[in-house]
């Protein structure tokens, strides 16, 4: 009697085992994720207030810099009187403790929400987004998905697989970024980066927000035409700005100086 009874046991938590991944997997595809409201539960962020703020401006961090990189153009936008929200995306860098969930394109739109969330909460400034390479891409599927922000500002950003950066992906496990050591896996790749590539090039008649978007010619990453062929293709209220000598890093290029009026000179136009 007791080996049948610990047989039953044993058969009702297989069953329950089972059930609770299939309904894990059943959650998961209606993209109902469990996680803190908090911010600072979710990312690491900065944000950075400017006196009499006209809008934000939210500045979502390459996976392979820190925010350093940025420092330069953020003096420019405070003083200009725009506040700046600058934070790392989920899984890499100082927001590395979130693992899990980071290789997840609509896991990463729903951060992005919550920081424009966040933000009207805070003041009822008009938003921008700021992004560069997968930034860009971050933003352009949040402009087609969301489409309330005011506008868009991309550097360096890719709009079509090409074959250079996405060399022997069927034979890696991991890529290394070009620049730093920091490993980018092949989930992250097709994920992120594929995926929201796709995702814009289907569904372009959907992008109405204004966007800027600036490319080094001499981009040794991203080729320039990714930018130049995006510009021609979306009909909307639209720059875009090539640099003859810079190459995929604008913020740290010889024409930084230049790169930092264009975009406050944008800003400007859009609010006013």
């Amino acid at each position: 009697m007791k080996i049948k009874y610990l047989k039953n046991k044993y058969f009702y938590l297989i069953i329950s085992f089972i059930l609770l991944i299939n309904l894990n997997l059943f959650f998961f595809s209606l993209n109902i994720y469990a996680y803190s409201d908090n911010l600072e539960d979710i990312i690491y962020y900065e944000f950075k207030k400017a006196d009499n703020a006209k809008a934000n401006i939210v500045i979502t961090n390459e996976i392979e810099e820190n925010c350093q990189k940025y420092k330069n153009l953020i003096k420019e936008l405070k003083k200009n009187k725009y506040n700046v929200f600058l934070y790392d995306i989920r899984g890499y860098n100082k927001s590395s403790k979130n693992k899990i969930d980071n290789d997840n394109l609509e896991i990463l739109l729903k951060d992005l929400q919550k920081i424009l969330m966040f933000l009207k909460n805070k003041n009822k400034l008009p938003n921008f987004l700021l992004g560069n390479f997968i930034g860009g891409i971050l933003n352009n599927c949040y402009a087609i998905k969301y489409n309330d922000v005011k506008g868009i500002i991309n550097i360096a950003t890719p709009t079509s697989i090409f074959k250079s950066y996405f060399l022997n992906l069927e034979n890696n496990n991991e890529l290394k970024i070009i620049k730093n050591n920091i490993k980018i896996t092949q989930n992250f790749i097709q994920n992120i980066m594929i995926l929201g590539i796709n995702y814009l090039n289907e569904n372009l008649d959907k992008y109405k927000v204004p966007f800027f978007v600036l490319h080094g010619q001499k981009d040794s990453i991203v080729p320039y035409d990714n930018s130049t062929n995006f510009f021609t293709i979306v009909a909307v209220n639209k720059k875009i700005k090539l640099y003859e000598n810079s190459d995929h890093n604008l913020f740290n290029d010889s024409d930084y100086k230049q790169v930092n009026l264009d975009i406050i000179e944008w800003l400007n136009k859009q609010i006013n």
